[in-house]
């Protein structure tokens, strides 16, 4: 190149360049309603949501928010599988235009991939047959019918006679818990779109095994004589469970519910007299209930959900709890979760905590597995709304376990759940306290593990 024509180049340039920036300064000036909603809808066509949701947030945050631009920002997120975002996107759109059939079809379908199947039938009510609508959500009388079942194995160790008896072989007694079945049948009403309640009843099978160890004097050979007698005994807990869960705007719900459990056991009694051991039968009833309620907000990727309960388990005293729970999907659907509940716990001069965490997620189309672990002693404790009780007295001090869900189709859910417990209960010893000339009770303890299986299936109508 002449040194003369790069000359006359660079001064080309330098000339130009005010213009140029100018021209780039005015282009910049141009990202207006036009710029967003020509750029927007270029994006929306091309199917490239990435570029629409970067240039839509760009647009909110410049004050540019108008129906189009909801529509549009809410399917890339849609159509991205963050159902959570693009929820309160398309809430602001169909409150612009209330009777869009197609914002509402996509809502719904929002609501149903984010686990909030309660706000997906309050919506589907106010859009009778505008679109197609999932079982269980479509407004039907009978929207639900739930049964589960499962069986615990006896797990409670075998004690030998020496630790039952007690180390001045007088006398001790035990109770234990054997194997346990259980049996739930329940159906949903939905009497409203935002309005959903729950019937069911249960029973419980328990067996329990009764142990007496005691040592009379025989006077003819000068020695005692030790006795091992075991007792088997059955009994059956009958329960009765009722919740109203109440949507009065989309994202916030109040769930009251009651649970009654009553049962007539018949446990061997022990007498002694005449330096003789008897035994007879007898039997007590009790009816235990719990009332909870629970109120749940949903948050963005978050749901958080407060609750309380007033229980009568005991014969001596009243159960409180207070709970709160957070839930949170990482990437706005149900493809990963993680829950976490604390709850405070109150009978008496009883006071715990107690810790529950679950995750879980989406492991194919229609397969989801979740793992969970429970840390506290769980006596007379209740959860998930008071749905399960713990109201027989034998502790668990610690759970953890697995559920597995399967959807075959639209209609039928298929679960599996297992669960691992730490157990642990109390047998009484007496031994001879030689100053007061006295025979006093000894409270003493034993731990084992026990496994339970469980199995559910839920038809949608």
């Amino acid at each position: 190149m002449k040194p003369g024509k790069h000359r006359y180049n660079l001064l080309k340039t330098l000339l130009l360049m005010p213009a140029l920036l100018i021209a780039v300064a005015g282009y910049c000036q141009e990202k207006d309603f036009r710029y967003y909603d020509s750029v927007t809808y270029r994006y929306y066509t091309d199917k490239d949501w990435k570029s629409l949701i970067a240039a839509g947030n760009e647009a909110l945050q410049k004050g540019f928010s108008y129906n189009y631009l909801d529509v549009r920002l809410a399917i890339a997120n849609y159509e991205m599988r963050n159902y959570r975002k693009a929820a309160p996107l398309f809430e602001k759109a169909l409150r612009d235009f209330s009777t869009d059939p197609f914002t509402a079809e996509y809502l719904y379908y929002a609501y149903l991939e984010s686990g909030r199947g309660k706000d997906a039938a309050m919506l589907a009510g106010n859009y009778k047959n505008k679109f197609v609508m999932i079982p269980g959500t479509n407004n039907k009388l009978l929207n639900m019918a739930y049964a589960e079942g499962g069986y615990l194995p006896d797990g409670s160790p075998n004690l030998s006679t020496a630790a039952l008896i007690g180390a001045d072989s007088i006398y001790g007694e035990a109770d234990v818990f054997g194997s346990q079945s259980y049996l739930h049948f329940g159906i949903q009403l939905q009497p409203t779109p935002s309005m959903q309640l729950y019937l069911s009843a249960g029973t419980l099978g328990i067996s329990k095994q009764q142990r007496f160890a005691y040592s009379l004097y025989d006077a003819e050979f000068a020695r005692r004589i030790i006795t091992d007698t075991t007792f088997n005994y059955n009994f059956r807990q009958n329960e009765f469970y009722t919740s109203l869960s109440v949507t009065p705007v989309a994202g916030f719900t109040l769930t009251p519910a009651f649970h009654y459990m009553g049962g007539r056991p018949s446990p061997v009694s022990c007498t002694f007299s005449d330096l003789m051991y008897r035994f007879g039968n007898g039997s007590y009833s009790y009816n235990h209930y719990v009332v909870s309620v629970g109120l749940t907000g949903e948050a963005g990727n978050f749901s958080l959900g407060m609750g309380g309960s007033y229980a009568k388990l005991t014969t001596t005293g009243n159960q409180l709890q207070v709970n709160g729970t957070i839930s949170w999907f990482p990437f706005g659907n149900l493809d990963l979760y993680t829950t976490t509940t604390l709850t405070g716990f109150k009978d008496g001069a009883d006071r715990r905590l107690i810790f529950d965490e679950a995750a879980g997620g989406k492991l194919a189309s229609r397969f989801w597995i979740e793992g969970m672990i429970t840390l506290g002693d769980l006596s007379f404790y209740n959860e998930k709304n008071a749905f399960i009780v713990y109201n027989l007295p034998e502790r668990i001090v610690f759970r953890s376990g697995a559920n597995l869900v399967y959807t075959l189709n639209s209609h039928l859910d298929i679960s599996m759940m297992y669960r691992f417990y730490k157990r642990e209960y109390d047998f009484t010893t007496y031994s001879y306290d030689a100053v007061n000339s006295l025979y006093v009770p000894q409270i003493s303890t034993t731990h084992y593990n026990n496994h339970g299986i469980y199995g559910g299936l839920k038809w949608k109508f």
